[in-house]
């Protein structure tokens, strides 16, 4: 635990001005990729409304740009016991300069299965309508999504993943600084007792090369 206090206050002091987000809506990933050096580094908390401060949900999100066209990540995860896993993400394609399709893994550590997907996106309606296929568990699932800045700061964004292990939401995501930002969202589990959580995620965008 101390390590990764010690790595997300060093990555804090080395923070440059870049402005944006990390490559994903609320729930599923989109076929943005982070440019070479650029770091998105996210502690997320989840839970019931109402209760999502002592949920025993909480995760850190660290990923990074290697090039062009490619990231890396780990994710630290714990909902009562710890396990991590890491991702990769290529652009395939581009549009205006910028990755418009994508292809990767999420997912991958001991013990647990990985998830390859594809994803991309058109412009749609002043935003961006996403959509792609994600393997979970040996079955293949349907993801949509859009997202839309409001302003300089503010961007709406939702997104499905259909299945009865995922959820849909809804959220708003702030950008506080150039370099720190804040995602608060409405989560509906598709299926179960308890289908109304919310989301909450605290994002810092350093540049470390």
């Amino acid at each position: 635990m101390t390590v990764r206090v010690v790595f997300v206050l060093t990555l804090i002091v080395l923070t440059a001005p870049v402005f944006g987000a990390a490559s994903g809506l609320n729930l599923m990933p989109t076929a943005d990729v982070l440019e070479k050096g650029t770091a998105a580094v996210e502690t997320e908390r989840a839970g019931e409304q109402f209760h999502m401060f002592t949920s025993k949900e909480s995760a850190l999100l660290m990923q990074l740009g290697l090039g062009k066209d490619i990231e890396i990540g780990y994710d630290d995860y714990s909902d009562g016991k710890t396990f991590g896993a890491w991702n990769v993400k290529l652009a395939v394609a581009w549009r205006n300069g910028f990755p418009a399709a994508a292809i990767g893994v999420q997912n991958v550590g001991n013990g647990i299965k990985p998830q390859p997907y594809a994803v991309g996106h058109i412009p749609f309606v002043c935003g961006r309508l996403h959509a792609g296929l994600i393997g979970i568990n040996g079955s293949t699932h349907p993801m949509f999504g859009y997202d839309r800045s409001l302003n300089e700061r503010l961007m709406f964004q939702a997104d499905y993943i259909e299945g009865d292990e995922n959820a849909g939401s809804l959220g708003l995501s702030f950008n506080l600084s150039s370099s720190i930002g804040i995602t608060a969202a409405y989560i509906r589990n598709n299926v179960g007792p308890d289908r109304d959580n919310c989301l909450l995620t605290l994002s810092w965008y350093p540049s470390i090369f």
